[in-house]
C-alpha cells in the first residue's frame, strides 16, 4: 500500500527475511535427494544472511545526522557472505564434500561477528535518533521500535551468539533464545497503530474494526443457533434450517450497532486524537443548528476551543 515510503518498503523486506529465517530454522532440514529440497535451504541462507542489514537500513531511517552510510557499504557484507554460504552450501551437498562442508560451518563464525555487529549499530542508531528527534510521536516510534529490538534480540545476540563466536557453550540454546524475539513484532504493532508509524493509521483502524465486527457477528450466530437447539430440542423437532436462517437474522440486525461500539472503541482505545476532533466537531456543529444569534454562536466556538485546549 505504501511501496513509495522507504520506510514502509525496508520494513515489508525485513520482516519477510526474518520471517523466513525463523520458519525455516535451519540451512540442512529440509536437504533429501530431489532438488527442489535445497530451495527451503538456500531461502534460509539468504533470509539469514540480508535480515541484520535491513534492520540496520531501516533503523537508519530515523537518523537525523547528516553521516548516513551508503547502501553499498551497508550491503557489501551480506551479499559477499551470502555469496559464499550459497557457492559452498551448494558444493559441498550436491559433490557431495566433506572439506566444503566444514568450510561451510567455518564461515559461521565470521557470520556471526557480521550478525552481532549490524544488530547492534542498529540498536545504537535508534538510540542517538531518539536522543536527536523533537517530535513527540517520532520519539515514542523510536522509542518502542527500541524496546522490541532490545528485549527480542539482545539474549540471543549475548548468551547465544556471542558465546558460540567465541567458542564457549552458550548460556541459552538457539531455540530458547529465539522466544524472545516475540517482543518484536508486539512492539512493532504498538509503534504502528498508536503511534502511526508509517502511518497507515486508516488501513489498521478499519482492518481492526471488521475483525471485531466479524468475530462478532459469527459469534452471535453461532451462539444463537446452539444454544436455541440444546433448548428446543427437549421440548420439540428442532428445524435446523429454520434456527440457521434467524441466526443470521440476527448477526445482520447486530451488525450496524456492534460496528459502531467496536468503531468507537478502537478509536478511543488507539486513534484518541482523531476521535477526540472528531468528537468535537460534531458535538459543535449539533449546538450550531439550534444557535440563531451570532454572538451566542461565537461563544459557543470559543466554550468549545477553551474545551478541548486548555492553556
Amino acid at each position: 500500500l505504501k511501496a513509495e515510503d522507504i520506510k514502509a518498503r525496508l520494513y515489508y523486506w525485513l520482516t519477510l527475511a526474518f520471517s523466513s529465517a525463523l520458519i525455516i530454522s535451519g540451512d540442512n532440514y529440509c536437504l533429501g535427494r530431489a532438488w527442489p529440497t535445497f530451495i527451503p535451504c538456500l531461502v534460509f541462507i539468504l533470509a539469514y544472511a540480508f535480515a541484520p542489514a535491513l534492520l540496520l537500513h531501516f533503523s537508519l531511517t530515523f537518523s537525523k545526522t547528516s553521516f548516513v552510510p551508503s547502501r553499498f557499504i551497508l550491503y557489501v557484507p551480506p551479499i559477499c557472505l551470502a555469496a559464499v554460504q550459497v557457492s559452498t552450501f551448494l558444493y559441498a551437498y550436491g559433490k557431495p564434500s566433506i572439506e566444503m562442508a566444514r568450510f561451510y560451518n567455518g564461515c559461521y563464525y565470521l557470520f556471526r561477528l557480521y550478525v552481532i555487529l549490524y544488530l547492534l549499530l542498529a540498536i545504537i542508531s535508534l538510540i542517538f535518533s531518539y536522543k536527536r528527534s523533537e517530535e513527540d510521536e517520532e520519539r515514542a516510534q523510536i522509542k518502542w521500535i527500541f524496546y522490541g529490538l532490545a528485549v527480542g534480540l539482545l539474549p540471543f545476540l549475548f548468551l547465544y551468539q556471542l558465546p558460540s563466536l567465541l567458542k564457549l557453550t552458550p548460556v541459552l540454546s538457539e531455540e530458547i533464545s529465539q522466544v524472545f524475539f516475540i517482543a518484536i513484532p508486539v512492539a512493532l504493532a504498538i509503534a504502528i497503530i498508536k503511534f502511526k508509524l508509517m502511518h497507515i493509521e486508516i488501513v489498521i483502524n478499519r482492518s481492526l474494526v471488521y475483525s471485531l465486527l466479524t468475530v462478532f457477528t459469527v459469534g452471535v450466530y453461532l451462539l444463537f443457533v446452539l444454544f436455541s437447539e440444546k433448548i428446543f430440542s427437549r421440548v420439540f423437532v428442532v428445524n435446523k434450517t429454520l434456527f440457521s436462517v434467524i441466526g443470521v437474522f440476527l448477526a445482520a440486525a447486530a451488525f450496524h450497532p456492534a460496528q459502531k461500539k467496536f468503531q468507537d472503541f478502537i478509536d478511543k482505545s488507539f486513534f484518541r486524537q482523531k476521535y477526540d476532533y472528531r468528537r468535537t466537531i460534531l458535538a459543535f456543529n449539533e449546538k450550531a443548528r439550534k444557535t440563531f444569534i451570532k454572538d451566542e454562536l461565537l461563544d459557543n466556538f470559543f466554550n468549545e476551543i477553551r474545551n478541548v485546549i486548555p492553556v
